[in-house]
């Protein structure tokens, strides 16, 4: 009896400490980010996104996303964005170059991925206006060949 009460006292004090270990640990959201290099961080603030749709078949269509308000250290670069019925359940994915506007900059994405391939979004090919519920931006400095879902 005694082992099994010295065993629950010994097991209470190992959970107590882990828990309160986990409990200081710091985490911030940051920037996400491949490889090392701080240079990938150039927008803390966030974006403003407009969408560009089209009719198709009775369909309301994206046909791109602009995206405004991006920091003018980012110009140059490439903006990856997927679209989400559902957090995870991505209903199409699109991109597009970072170009200078007014004194910060700003992307059209109007490449979707479809069919294998990158396409002109204005011709019909995004995901349905109503099947989009979620976008997620990501910044980066190139494309690279794991950009195609």
């Amino acid at each position: 009896m005694k082992r099994l009460i010295v065993a629950l006292l010994v097991g209470g004090m190992v959970f107590g400490t882990v828990l309160g270990v986990a409990a200081s640990l710091g985490v911030n959201g940051g920037f996400l980010q491949a490889g090392t290099a701080d240079s990938l961080e150039c927008d803390g603030e966030g974006v403003t996104l407009k969408w560009k749709t089209m009719v198709t078949q009775a369909d309301f269509r994206v046909a791109g996303v602009e995206v405004y308000d991006i920091d003018a250290d980012c110009i140059g670069g490439k903006v990856l964005i997927a679209l989400q019925s559902a957090p995870g359940s991505q209903v199409g994915f699109a991109r597009g170059d970072i170009v200078a506007y007014d004194s910060e900059a700003m992307a059209l994405a109007h490449e979707f991925y479809s069919g294998g391939a990158w396409v002109n979004g204005e011709s019909g090919v995004g995901p349905k206006v109503a099947d989009v519920n979620l976008v997620s931006v990501l910044i980066k400095n190139e494309w690279v060949s794991y950009d195609a879902p």
